[in-house]
């Protein structure tokens, strides 16, 4: 007998988050009712599907397994969906865009776009996670390893970290160099709580700890807090490197580090995206391949 299909999803958003909490913010539940289900599913089969471990779960080779097949009948679903949904109009681009990308690359650079193609209409979806895009989207602008089962993909940009804040921070705060860290305010993010240490690493800060750290519940609401004179943020630098530029933000460390995620676009492997998509491609690597890939920390 086949599991019900709503604990299937649930188990499919768990193993592809590799987090019960994750899974439920994404599926609007509580971690305790994901939690039960998972429990009831692996009742269902007679064994584990993930180790509980302090605060994190992770996947068992048969939990591993079992992912991939569940995760690849949800993405035919998806897919299905989409192309029983009601066509968009041949001059419209229904494109799904990572939240921060959006923000911070794309949504500068739109008019630059529509005034090249006057006839193309967008409509840009987002969300918050890359892993669960809109069905309806023909491309999607995607965060993550580039290892999305049955999708074709193009490699935009590489995420990095650089830590920046405002000059009016520092001088409202009376700071001057040689700073300390632990004169620093750091304005972090809940999405990415692992990328404090990796930049504290690449900057040889590893001991040092600041005199306060802030929580965010995202990338960009840490980000606005930097450009409002709060503290040190945790950014791309290719996304602020106008700002870098002119002066409007600075690093007072230069230590810039790499993730091991990527910014893609992508599309179902197999489908031939409409012409607005072809010509919505070309340009965005267009974009990439213009400009200077290395930026320099002022």
């Amino acid at each position: 007998m086949l599991p019900p299909l709503p604990t299937l999803r649930i188990f499919e958003a768990a193993a592809r988050r590799q987090s019960f909490l994750l899974a439920a913010g994404e599926l609007h539940l509580t971690p305790g009712a994901v939690s039960k289900q998972i429990r009831q599913l692996e009742l269902h089969l007679g064994q584990p599907l993930f180790e509980r471990l302090h605060r994190q779960v992770r996947l068992t080779p048969a939990g591993h397994a079992y992912g991939l097949a569940i995760g690849r009948i949800f993405d035919d679903l998806r897919t299905a969906t989409a192309q029983a949904s009601a066509a968009p109009a041949p001059d419209t681009l229904v494109l799904w865009c990572a939240p921060w990308f959006l923000k911070a690359w794309l949504l500068p650079r739109l008019d630059g776009f529509r005034s090249l193609y006057p006839g193309v209409q967008l409509d840009i979806r987002t969300g918050d996670s890359s892993d669960t895009i809109d069905p309806q989207a023909v491309i999607a602008i995607r965060l993550g390893l580039g290892t999305w089962p049955r999708m074709r993909h193009d490699f935009l940009v590489a995420q990095e970290i650089a830590a920046v804040c405002t000059p009016g921070y520092l001088l409202r705060k009376g700071l001057v160099p040689p700073l300390r860290f632990g004169d620093i305010v750091v304005l972090d993010s809940a999405n990415t709580p692992h990328h404090l240490d990796l930049w504290k690493q690449a900057a040889g800060l590893e001991r040092e700890t600041p005199r306060e750290r802030i929580l965010f519940q995202s990338n960009e609401t840490a980000f606005a807090a930097a450009l409002s004179d709060h503290g040190l943020a945790l950014v791309n630098p290719h996304f602020v490197a106008k700002q870098l530029a002119e002066g409007r933000l600075i690093c007072p460390w230069r230590a810039v580090t790499k993730t091991d995620r990527n910014y893609w676009l992508t599309w179902a492997e197999g489908f031939d995206p409409p012409p607005v998509a072809r010509t919505f491609r070309k340009w965005l690597l267009r974009e990439f391949r213009g400009q200077k890939m290395e930026v320099s920390l002022p």
